[in-house]
């Protein structure tokens, strides 16, 4: 496909004002596929269609229902618009539905608009003049000042060419209404092309769609459809498929009923995939790429903005039910307003993959008004003080990277390599920050990270390096693995055989029961130490401790061996092998003199020290002992 920009635009307006008739009239395409849309006269769900470019280029085309009832499909189609069509009849004006889903496209981000007053065939040039003003007015008080106003006739031709041109310049300059709501709303963030980015600010683009339809074809299996809304789809590609965390495959692409290779954002696609069941895919559900920013959540916080004063519809309670649409998808959420109402901790019953500063819908429950909206501030569950943390830190009309990494280093304490790499710090953040193995971190988060790991290393025995991301849950591993190294590389800590402990600590700290257990488990042998034949109280948790600071080594069956004991069996049951050959069990048997009982438990111990590896019945040697 052509690497020049790819465009999906969409319509919008009242019931009756002529949306499905100026696509026709557009693309030569009736959108209305469901008999019962064909048969009633009226879209029910979403319809779709294209036409080219002069260059050839397509531009899709989505097909909104205007009745009222279906608002939740309209937003469904809303999502992924690079501009919108908003139809105005010149017979009725503007009306109740235009409102709603003038709000709803800016609520949702969509960066440009053009205002359609439709049969103009039907009105004296004096009326056209009368509805335009009035539409532009509207238009502007609901974040699209400047968009154009155009007059046509689908039945008549009249205006159409020129509307084909206007929807041209419209995506090639980028300009028009603009940052719907962002200014306004001091709320839901932006609408800017740039704010509903999936990602964080910078990072670089993965493949996201969000399926609007699902079904079988015969012959070929699973096939969704959507709009690529940024990256790419190549055949073959493996893709992720949430908030069900499955791995499905491409099996076939289509664009605009082409067969192809690739294809390219923004476009309306069909994907044949395979790894996946209609049952187990539907719409509402996330397809994207590798490196994709979405975190698949139950609950998070967003910041709202609610119906405007003089808007049709009830206010928006502090604690309430509501309906929130997100992508194609919506479900009934708990919503909890805070910090003066501006901001909002939502809980869904069914995950939903979300990213930072992803728009969303609020929809009142049972019914169909649109009660506001928002951008994903935070993902995540949270607790009382992030939430007074969140409700303090300044939230600008259309929030950035400085936002973002505020967000983070408050909330989290540090921002992951993958989303550092880039994030250009502001030289205040910049101060207050430590890059440590490409994490960016908040100095007063590393020192707590660092306080911890120093209390763990403090208790007897030590604290061995792979146990300290279970033992601090809730940190990330690969930090506290980085952090844990520097300190003792700064001599802070010492790291021996794998435990921490602290520098002057000397030797590993032995209780008089330990010791005792030591020559209990010398005179055992190759038989070991069984503790729950001794029925002495605290027995176990000594041997554990033995076995951290790397005196004792436990086998399956709960039996444990002096290390030197240990490696002495090892040493026997590899006698006369070199790394490659084989061990059978009954050769480790006659080696040791045991019976099968331990002999299993030791070989599979072996295994998971590296020094043996199974093939069947038979053990390979994998590694000697030093």
């Amino acid at each position: 496909m052509s690497q020049t920009p790819l465009h999906v635009i969409g319509t919008a307006g009242h019931v009756d004002h002529g949306k499905t008739l100026l696509i026709e009239a557009l693309t030569g395409i009736n959108a209305d596929r469901l008999p019962e849309e064909k048969r009633r006269g009226l879209t029910i769900d979403l319809g779709f269609a294209h036409f080219y470019t002069p260059d050839g280029r397509p531009v899709g085309v989505i097909d909104v229902p205007g009745h009222e009832r279906f608002i939740r499909n309209m937003v469904a189609g809303a999502w992924s618009l690079d501009l919108a069509l908003l139809t105005v009849a010149v017979d009725d004006g503007w009306m109740q539905q235009s409102s709603d889903h003038t709000r709803v496209l800016s609520l949702m981000g969509v960066p440009r608009l053009i205002a359609v007053i439709t049969k103009a065939d039907l009105a004296s040039a004096e009326r056209i003049a009368q509805v335009t003003g009035q539409v532009e007015r509207e238009c502007s008080l609901r974040g699209y000042a400047g968009a154009p106003a155009i007059a046509v006739s689908a039945r008549t031709g009249q205006g159409m060419d020129r509307l084909k041109e206007l929807i041209l310049e419209q995506l090639a300059s980028g300009a028009g209404g603009g940052s719907a709501e962002s200014a306004a709303s001091a709320g839901a963030g932006g609408g800017s092309a740039e704010s509903a980015a999936p990602s964080a600010p910078g990072a670089p683009q993965s493949a996201l769609l969000y399926v609007d339809r699902a079904f079988t074809v015969k012959g070929s299996g699973v096939v969704v459809t959507g709009s690529l809304r940024s990256g790419s789809l190549t055949r073959g590609e493996e893709l992720l498929l949430l908030p069900r965390n499955r791995r499905v495959r491409i099996r076939g692409l289509q664009s605009y009923y082409r067969e192809c290779e690739r294809v390219e954002a923004t476009s309306r696609v069909a994907i044949n995939l395979s790894g996946v069941s209609t049952g187990q895919i539907s719409r509402g559900d996330l397809l994207c790429g590798q490196g994709h920013p979405f975190r698949v959540v139950k609950e998070f916080i967003a910041r709202i903005s609610v119906a405007r004063e003089g808007e049709k519809g009830p206010s928006l309670k502090r604690d309430t039910e509501v309906e929130i649409a997100v992508g194609t998808g919506h479900q009934i959420v708990r919503l909890n307003r805070f910090g003066g109402g501006e901001l909002a901790r939502i809980r869904a019953g069914r995950a939903l993959p979300l990213h930072w500063n992803q728009p969303i819908v609020l929809i009142q429950h049972g019914g169909s008004t649109i009660l506001g909206g928002g951008r994903v501030l935070w993902s995540g569950k949270t607790d009382k003080r992030q939430r007074l943390l969140l409700a303090q830190i300044p939230l600008p009309d259309e929030p950035g990277a400085e936002q973002y990494v505020r967000l983070k280093l408050a909330l989290e304490g540090a921002l992951a390599p993958q989303e550092a790499a880039h994030i250009e710090l502001s030289e205040e953040l910049g101060h207050s920050t430590v890059e440590l193995g490409g994490w960016i971190a908040s100095k007063e988060y590393l020192d707590q990270l660092e306080k911890r790991i120093r209390e763990l290393a403090a208790v007897p025995g030590g604290v061995r390096i792979d146990e300290l991301a279970t033992k601090m849950r809730g940190e990330a591993e690969a930090l506290v693995r980085l952090v844990a190294s520097r300190l003792a590389e700064g001599g802070v800590l010492s790291l021996r055989g794998g435990i921490l402990f602290p520098a002057d600590a000397g030797e590993p700290q032995v209780s008089p029961m330990g010791r005792q257990l030591l020559r209990d488990l010398e005179a055992g042998g190759f038989r070991g130490l069984e503790p729950g034949k001794l029925k002495i109280a605290g027995v176990k948790r000594e041997l554990r401790n033995l076995v951290r600071i790397g005196m004792a080594v436990a086998i399956e069956g709960d039996i444990y061996y002096d290390r030197k004991i240990y490696l002495e069996m090892v040493r026997r049951c590899l006698t006369g092998l070199e790394v490659g050959g084989t061990l059978t069990i009954g050769q480790a048997k006659e080696r040791t003199q045991l019976s099968r009982k331990y002999v299993i438990p030791l070989l599979n111990r072996m295994e998971s020290d590296g020094f043996v590896k199974r093939s069947g019945d038979e053990r390979v040697v994998t590694a000697k002992p030093q």
